[in-house]
């Protein structure tokens, strides 16, 4: 009996210490328990009274060693993971010397540490799947880093968020189906001639080129369609502008102007006729400007001209215009009147003259990197700075030759010089025409 409840109380040790899972160095040397130590202390004092009652026993008696199983049928040796085995060490107060009995009690390693046995249980081997995820779950739990009840709550939840995904894969396929049938275009009745090629191979391709290039050609020449090829390039190089403009003047005068005395007269009339006499015996008055009298009158002008590139620097300029006379400040025609220089131009629906307004030749070319030169010979646009009308009007055109030097001089600061010769006025050749001498 008392061999038995050593061997109880021995197996409960061991359980116990499979169930604390401590680390293996820890418990290389455990201190039993009080239990433990007050069974050994029963179990020795009671080998020493029966070895005292025995006469022919011998003075010392080894009390026999007692081992507990081997296993643990209640924990699968695969997964046990008890701490070492323990000699229980008697207490200094235990009469083990005056009894003369020497009990040495030995409990068993954990099972972990002992080699498999072949009839423990082995945990049932999970079936293969095609999944790849599931036979990597499969084997965590083989090797211990999941529960089997762990593993099919993920596998559960997993195949959860797969129906969730396939149903909002169909959800979405459904709605773009039904944009689609409302966005899509009716079919168009096919061509009867028309014929679809999937491939056409690219001998075929430029042949049809071809074929296309003889047709439009053949085409094109009986209407006398204009082509790159037809036109000559000389003709590249002329740049047409021109305009026209209708314009209403009325002028009004206030009254009380003096147009009794002659104190306005036409400096212009003067000059450009015959010379007049201040002190001729009939009194007559120089010509006078219109001071009192309201007038009206329609005006046009037309002016036509090209651009003519040269080549080299070299460019050309031509511009005719209306004009009333040959007034080198407008060019503008008063319709229904003859004007003051033509009696024969307009007034009783009779033509307007043309006037050569620009015809000149310009050279252009750069000297270096900011610097420019420009050179103008004929009759051109005024070379000079006009800031405003005052100085020159802007119809004037000059006559002679001028050039016009640029530069940069700082940065935001640029330079020009300009300067020209022109003939003002220029004698009648055979002038004066009663002399011989000329």
């Amino acid at each position: 009996m008392l061999h038995r409840t050593l061997i109880s109380l021995l197996c409960a040790n061991a359980a116990l210490a499979q169930t604390t899972e401590l680390p293996l160095p820890l418990l290389a040397e455990v201190t039993p328990p009080p239990a433990v130590k007050d069974a050994v202390k029963q179990a020795a004092t009671a080998a020493s009274t029966t070895a005292a009652s025995a006469a022919t026993a011998p003075a010392a008696a080894t009390a026999p060693t007692m081992r507990a199983p081997t296993e643990n049928p209640s924990t699968p040796a695969a997964t046990s993971a008890a701490p070492p085995a323990a000699k229980a060490v008697p207490s200094p107060s235990e009469p083990s010397a005056a009894a003369g009995a020497d009990i040495s009690l030995e409990i068993p390693p954990p099972n972990g540490l002992l080699p498999p046995s072949s009839n423990a249980p082995r945990p049932p081997a999970a079936s293969i799947s095609e999944n790849v995820t599931i036979n990597l779950i499969n084997r965590l739990v083989q090797r211990g880093a999941l529960t089997k009840a762990d593993a099919d709550d993920l596998i559960k939840l997993a195949e959860q968020d797969a129906i969730m995904a396939q149903q909002q894969k169909q959800a979405l396929a459904e709605t773009q189906a039904v944009v689609a049938s409302q966005n899509a275009i009716p079919p168009l009745e096919p061509d009867k001639e028309e014929v679809r090629v999937t491939y056409i191979p690219e001998s075929v391709k430029e042949e049809i080129r071809t074929q296309l290039r003889s047709e439009l050609t053949a085409e094109i020449r009986p209407q006398s369609w204009a082509s790159d090829e037809s036109i000559p390039g000389w003709t590249k190089r002329f740049r047409p502008y021109g305009d026209i403009r209708m314009r209403y003047d009325m002028f009004m005068f206030p009254t009380g102007n003096d147009n009794l005395t002659g104190a306005f007269p036409n400096f212009n009339s003067i000059n450009t006729g015959a010379p007049f006499d201040l002190t001729n015996a009939a009194g007559t008055r120089p010509p006078q400007l219109n001071v009192d009298q309201d007038r009206e009158r329609a005006r046009l002008r037309m002016r036509l001209g090209f651009d003519i590139d040269l080549e080299d620097g070299f460019t050309a300029g031509i511009r005719l215009a209306t004009g009333g006379n040959n007034s080198p400040v407008s060019t503008n025609q008063t319709l229904g009147s003859t004007g003051s220089g033509s009696p024969a131009q307009g007034g009783g629906f009779s033509k307007y003259e043309l006037w050569l307004d620009r015809a000149f030749i310009q050279y252009e070319s750069g000297f270096h990197k900011h610097g420019k030169l420009m050179v103008w010979l004929g009759r051109f646009d005024n070379p000079f700075q006009t800031n405003s009308q005052i100085m020159w009007d802007e119809d004037v055109g000059l006559d002679g030759i001028a050039f016009k030097v640029s530069d940069k001089i700082t940065s935001g600061l640029d330079g020009f010089f300009t300067a020209g010769l022109f003939p003002v006025f220029t004698s009648y050749f055979n002038f004066g025409s009663n002399n011989a001498a000329k």
